[in-house]
């Protein structure tokens, strides 16, 4: 049965990256991998289980902020479920957007875990002159996602982000993510890559990507 989703009521906000010329990145690093997941707040299965400075095992690049579950049937939680589970973190650096931005496009690796049905993912922007949003970029529950997968959104601002991001001086500060797999049975390993306000010439070539899944293959050894 999928879960409501409990929103959280504080103040969230959000890291991001630049992957285009055209993107405006929020931290000034490519990854979400410069959290400090020790004084961050948490719910559900993710308490204690967040890994930052993430490396790819074929590239040894960046990846982001990974998220290993061992819960569920044959998991540490034996038969529970897993639960609905947020990470919500104030971001170490932030920088002004020097363009006009109108949307954002979130990246993420489901690196293992058996999904019978969809998942739902959530994030949400919290900005330096108090305006919170949240983002549901898989639309409820339409991402049944497969291992070693990356898949990418795009999704449009809406207010108060789209226009206290768009005055000078107004940054974002923080950010929240939130996770439903209440489909997923037995552990599940995700990262979330990246987060990247793009301005509008971008955002209009991202769309038809960003709404679809990806083809690209990550794969990770065990």
């Amino acid at each position: 049965m999928k879960r409501a989703i409990l929103f959280a009521t504080l103040g969230i906000g959000l890291a991001m990256v630049a992957s285009t010329a055209h993107a405006q990145g929020i931290t000034g690093v490519p990854y979400l991998n410069n959290i400090n997941i020790n004084g961050a707040g948490y719910s559900g299965d993710w308490n204690n289980v967040a890994t930052t400075n993430v490396l790819d095992v074929t590239t040894g690049a960046d990846q982001g902020l990974e998220f290993q579950v061992n819960n569920g049937p044959n998991g540490s939680g034996g038969e529970n479920a897993n639960s609905f589970s947020t990470f919500y973190s104030y971001i170490p650096t932030s920088v002004s957007p020097n363009v006009p931005v109108t949307g954002a496009v979130i990246t993420f690796t489901w690196n293992s875990g058996d999904a019978v049905a969809g998942i739902n993912v959530v994030y949400a922007l919290d900005d330096s002159a108090n305006g919170t949003d949240y983002y549901f970029p898989t639309a409820g529950y339409d991402l049944t996602p497969q291992p070693g997968h990356t898949y990418s959104y795009y999704v449009p601002l809406v207010d108060p982000n789209l226009t206290d991001l768009n005055t000078p001086g107004d940054v974002v500060n923080g950010f929240n993510l939130q996770l439903d797999p209440a489909n997923v049975y037995g552990p599940y390993d995700i990262t979330f890559n990246s987060i990247t306000l793009v301005p509008e010439p971008a955002s209009m070539g991202l769309i038809g990507g960003a709404t679809c899944l990806l083809a690209a293959r990550r794969r990770r050894t065990a």
